[in-house]
């Protein structure tokens, strides 16, 4: 919004947290589903609008194929302007040898996507962020049944696979379109690289299409702020307030809670938003990298309790304790020592913190005292029912869920691939 209209950018935050908390809260869960429901269309098409004009605008021919490949050939970085944006970048990612923009896989020291992190990433923040988040959760919880809950997840595996399309290939127009953005001192580069789609569409876009994806973008901020809000309110509400502090509270008092806890939540989250203007670097970064803090000891908690017998209560506490223990050291250790290169990547932070958790459950669960009997959720777990993994995985080829699992696994593998220096 800041950049579309020229506002300024703390009035923008404040504004747009004070409308979609008032959304979220006045609607409520309804609002969150209805809202994400049409605003998932309506982001799907101004983006990809904005990815194809910018893949005509790049070649005189205005074909889209011709346009992506030419993309691909600039950001490749072997003359003029793009060569040069590059070497300025791979000087401040603190990258040796030759630096490959378009891989996926990079170097252990790489700060985002260092291919030893992406290993740990799938049990950590990947376990977190795609099956423990309240999100998700909500989501699946209304499904019919167990076959439509496990094809929702599958299906949004799918939708997965089509959001580079629409948020990373932008990315590389507008630099194979302006390489000068990419050069200059390395904090304005990270603030212009948060606003580049933007940017992009301010250039490609026509004016009336330009509010359409503005519409869009705004959309997709309510939706997500209704997300969070209704999912922390919920948690607050019925964990902590209704569970710990008030267990005779009445259907009044836990509406009332809720709205307190959203308007809390709300407030927090303007603040957090102010806090990254000061805080500097890119949106990006400072996501991942909380991500990557807070989710190794819970994704490890979660498959431990899942899959093996001997986890208990002490090995839960011991393994947030202790995950976020080892955390915070790293943290510290980064920040105040003379670290190696591949203790930095917030990717390969999160791997080691998961590791740190997974060990100090085990330990843990060995000195506390063992379950007897896990009676009240013996039908989830694998160890107690392996019927569960069985059930609701489909009748019919066309609708089984190993068979597009697979597709799925297939296709995922086969674009890193492609997006590797194996081909580009």
């Amino acid at each position: 919004m800041s950049a579309f209209t020229g506002w300024d950018l703390v009035f923008c935050i404040i504004a747009t947290g004070i409308l979609s908390g008032i959304w979220a809260i006045y609607g409520g869960l309804a609002s969150v589903a209805w809202t994400g429901f049409f605003t998932t269309f309506v982001m799907f098409f101004g983006m990809a609008i904005v990815t194809s004009l910018g893949l005509m605008h790049v070649t005189d021919t205005g074909n889209i194929v011709d346009g992506f490949f030419k993309v691909l050939e600039l950001n490749r970085g072997d003359k003029g302007l793009w060569q040069q944006a590059l070497a300025n970048v791979q000087n401040n990612l603190n990258i040796d040898g030759d630096y490959n923009r378009l891989s996926v896989i990079q170097a252990p020291a790489h700060p985002q996507t260092p291919w030893t992190g992406l290993l740990f990433t799938v049990v950590s923040i990947s376990i977190w962020y795609n099956v423990l988040n309240q999100f998700i959760v909500q989501r699946i919880l209304g499904a019919k049944d167990m076959w439509h809950a496990r094809m929702g997840i599958v299906s949004a595996g799918f939708v997965k696979l089509i959001l580079p399309y629409i948020t990373v290939l932008p990315g590389l127009i507008l630099f194979a379109l302006h390489p000068e953005l990419l050069l200059g001192d390395w904090n304005e580069v990270q603030i212009v690289a948060d606003k580049s789609l933007i940017t992009l569409a301010a250039e490609v876009l026509p004016v009336g299409l330009v509010g359409f994806l503005l519409a869009a973008l705004f959309g997709a901020i309510q939706s997500i702020i209704s997300a969070v809000v209704n999912s922390t309110s919920t948690v607050l509400t019925f964990d902590l307030y209704k569970a710990l502090i008030n267990r005779e509270a009445n259907d009044v008092m836990l509406v009332r809670f809720g709205v307190t806890a959203s308007i809390c939540t709300v407030i927090l989250g303007i603040f957090m938003a102010l806090g990254v203007i000061f805080v500097g670097g890119g949106i990006f970064q400072y996501v991942q990298t909380l991500n990557a803090f807070i989710a190794p000891p819970f994704a490890a908690l979660f498959l431990l309790g899942l899959l093996w017998r001997g986890a208990n209560a002490m090995g839960a506490m011991c393994c947030i304790m202790g995950g976020f223990f080892v955390g915070a050291m790293l943290k510290i250790l980064c920040a105040y020592a003379d670290m190696p290169d591949w203790s930095y990547p917030f990717m390969n932070q999160a791997g080691i913190i998961w590791l740190a958790s997974v060990f100090s459950c085990i330990v843990g669960s060995k000195l506390g005292k063992a379950n007897k009997s896990h009676e009240e959720i013996s039908d989830i777990l694998v160890f107690e029912n392996p019927k569960t993994l069985l059930s609701g995985l489909g009748t019919k080829w066309y609708n089984s869920v190993i068979l597009w699992s697979s597709v799925f696994l297939v296709l995922n593998v086969g674009a890193m691939a492609y997006f590797s220096s194996l081909f580009l």
